[in-house]
This record gives structure tokens, sequence and C-alpha cells, in this order.
């Protein structure tokens, strides 16, 4: 879940910490599990205002565009192998997701060209997402939200 980042697992830990206390107290003793850290994750993708609405301008009202960016999100390496995710989209029945690849390689962190872009392109065969941390609010997102 963390990819290599500290900064996630100290998070998921404090979400956990955090539910445990409000369902059982501050001063109550036990054990925080991993019901504690969905609630947590859940309340974290619910309302993370920035990353949500970064999320919601990228995919406006198209369920193709959402079904591609979460795929993105979902393949583990780093690097994404264009190939990969085409053949992937043909898989799930998205006609033309090469429109929809140039769309999110172009969309800019906060729609300024000052900012960098969600999704860089590595030579010509290679995807990969600017912010690792928006790809995994993506995922969990994708996971917590169904």
């Amino acid at each position: 879940m963390s990819s290599g980042f500290p900064y996630f697992v100290q998070l998921c830990g404090q979400l956990a910490l955090d539910e445990f206390a409000g369902a059982k107290g501050f001063k109550s003793k036990g054990t925080v599990n991993t019901q504690h850290l969905l609630k947590g994750l859940e309340k974290l993708v619910q309302y993370e205002p920035e990353l949500d609405t970064l999320y919601h301008s990228i995919v406006g009202e198209n369920k193709e565009r959402e079904t591609v960016l979460k795929a993105l999100a979902n393949m583990t390496p780093q690097r994404i192998k264009r190939s990969e995710i085409f053949n992937h989209c043909e898989n799930i029945g998205i006609r033309n997701p090469k429109n929809i690849i140039t769309y999110l390689l172009s969309y800019r962190l906060k729609g300024d060209e000052n900012y960098d872009r969600i999704l860089s392109s590595i030579g010509k065969d290679y995807l990969q997402f600017s912010d690792v941390i928006f790809k995994l609010f993506i995922r969990m997102k994708n996971e917590i939200c169904k």
C-alpha cells in the first residue's frame, strides 16, 4: 500500500489509531486492527479535498477517462508500459484509449502551466504518474469507495 513511501506507513498508522481512539476513547486499552485502518482510510479518501478535487476535475463526467485513470493507478510498477494499458483498455471495451492518455498527459496539477503534469511520458514506451501520492490516492479511492 505504501509503495515505498514511509509517510504513508505513518499516515496509515495514525488513521487507524485515530479511528480506534474515536471508537473506544483515548484512554482505552485494546488492539488497533485492520477494521480501524480501513475506516480511517475511508475517511481520508472521503475528506481529502485537494486530491479529491483534482481527481474529479480530471475525470469530470467521463466514465472512460475515470476507468483509464483508475487502471493506470492500479498498475504496480512506477513506470507503466503503454502497450499494457492499451491492451487492458481494449480488454475492458474502451475504444480509443489513445485520446484519453493524450488528455491525461496534457493535464496539469492545478490547471496551471507552471505546475507539473499528472502523468509523464518516459520515452515512447512508458508512462509514469508525476505525483505518486496522487496515484496512491486514486488506488485507495478505487478500493475503498466501490
